[in-house]
């Protein structure tokens, strides 16, 4: 049976700021002020608006990132949508955000997405062996405003933890798969939560990246004091509110079925609800 992360005490956010920063940091602005979201882009449900902001921001940001990297690429929105997003959020402002997907390795045609068009053969031969369900993650995008030097925690840390999170909880899934800038330090990041290297210091995209894997016997949060422990807060948070919203949804069903019928709804007739 699949183990859930605990469930930390909302008390935990006065500890980790009494505890995990410095005089120095008194001044950064706080992760905690901000709003996590987790929703599919091709599918945000009454996200619409979330995930109409979050792709403007992903493309200006990718885009700039390509020019500046003398990349001669368009960015089409393919890339973005139908893939699951977390990310943080400002109000409704996208301040720092992550794609992931999961695809299917037995079959040819998942084999085949252009994810995979820069890997060298000996990369492709270890990220297909063995084909299983693995998840893809890609697209850390971070607003100028709000990187880990202007913060109390690196969102891309955490986002990473949130794509870790999911892929620990999705009991199908066998490894996380990325390749990663190495000239930003993000394939540190990766490291941090227990990856393993496919190959280094590979040249795509005019710079020098690394291929990565995680296994689940490997997979861990991350070892940047404080982020597993809000990486946590923030998840538990997201499935509380998942579990009340489908509290009330089935709260509803019940009061219009005794309404209609003159009789309350029994256990087999409401069925269960399952959460990851």
């Amino acid at each position: 049976m699949t183990q859930h992360p605990p469930v930390f005490p909302f008390n935990i956010l006065p500890m980790l700021n009494e505890t995990a920063h410095t005089s120095e940091k008194k001044e950064l602005k706080s992760v905690t002020n901000l709003r996590f979201e987790h929703f599919n882009t091709g599918h945000p449900g009454d996200k619409v608006d979330l995930g109409a902001a979050s792709f403007i921001f992903w493309k200006s940001i990718w885009q700039d990132t390509f020019d500046e990297l003398g990349v001669t690429k368009q960015v089409w929105s393919d890339d973005f949508l139908h893939r699951e997003l977390v990310g943080f959020f400002d109000n409704n402002r996208p301040v720092g955000l992550v794609l992931f997907r999961y695809l299917d390795l037995n079959r040819p045609s998942h084999r085949s997405v252009s994810y995979f068009q820069n890997h060298p053969k000996d990369v492709l031969d270890k990220s297909f062996s063995p084909c299983d369900l693995t998840q893809v993650s890609s697209h850390i995008t971070i607003d100028k405003k709000w990187t880990k030097s202007q913060t109390d925690y690196p969102l891309s840390e955490l986002l990473i933890s949130f794509c870790l999170l999911d892929f620990l909880q999705n009991r199908k899934a066998k490894r996380m798969l990325a390749y990663l800038r190495n000239n930003r330090g993000i394939q540190n990041i990766f490291y941090r939560h227990g990856a393993e290297a496919l190959a280094r210091n590979v040249h795509a995209y005019n710079v020098d990246v690394d291929f990565v894997q995680i296994t689940r016997a490997k997979a861990h949060l991350s070892t940047l004091s404080g982020c597993d422990q809000l990486a946590l807060y923030f998840w538990n948070q997201k499935l509380n509110d998942r579990k009340g919203a489908v509290h009330d949804d089935q709260s509803r069903s019940n009061t219009n079925f005794h309404s209609a019928t003159g009789k309350p709804h029994s256990q087999n007739e409401l069925g269960e609800s399952s959460f990851i």
